[in-house]
């Protein structure tokens, strides 16, 4: 038996536990919707949420697909869960019989501006992961549009990218 099979034995198992849980935090709040794309998408809607991510029942939730982190981004780390300023964007789809799944997921560290406003914030993109079933649908791109979104109607000074290459769109 592989690693990986030993791995996802567990995994899979607490993943069909929550099958039928709701999305946690009161369903976050909600930053962009469209019509879901790809194969047997017909009928869905995508949404993308943003929750704060010491939230007392959104951490346990992040922390469940954080390992896959691990598996996607060279070099990554856990967040750490009880600093307020973390942020988890999260695209799900709603099927029509109600059911939902994660699509994609982004964490965000915002921060304050130093300067003479110090009440100024601007975020940082830390992580960005779509789930391989979803890429190659510009769910990256949208995820990227979600975050600018709440950027924006926050108010916030600008947005940065930590550690990226030259092009958002080379895996590292």
């Amino acid at each position: 038996m592989t690693w990986r099979a030993l791995f996802a034995r567990p995994y899979v198992k607490v993943l069909e536990a929550d099958k039928d849980a709701g999305i946690p935090g009161s369903g976050g709040t909600v930053v962009a919707e469209w019509s879901a794309v790809g194969a047997g998408a017909e009928g869905c809607t995508d949404t993308a949420r943003v929750f704060r991510l010491s939230d007392e029942d959104v951490y346990p939730w992040h922390a469940r697909f954080e390992p896959m982190t691990m598996f996607y981004i060279d070099g990554a780390s856990a967040v750490d869960s009880e600093d307020d300023h973390w942020l988890l964007f999260a695209v799900t789809r709603q099927a029509p019989d109600g059911s939902w799944g994660l699509l994609s997921f982004a964490t965000v560290y915002e921060f304050f501006v130093y300067g003479p406003d110090c009440t100024a914030q601007r975020a940082r993109l830390s992580q960005i992961i779509v789930l391989p079933p979803f890429q190659r649908q510009g769910m990256g791109g949208r995820v990227l549009e979600a975050v600018r979104a709440h950027a924006v109607g926050c108010s916030m000074q600008d947005i940065t990218v930590g550690r990226c290459r030259l092009t958002l769109s080379t895996p590292r």
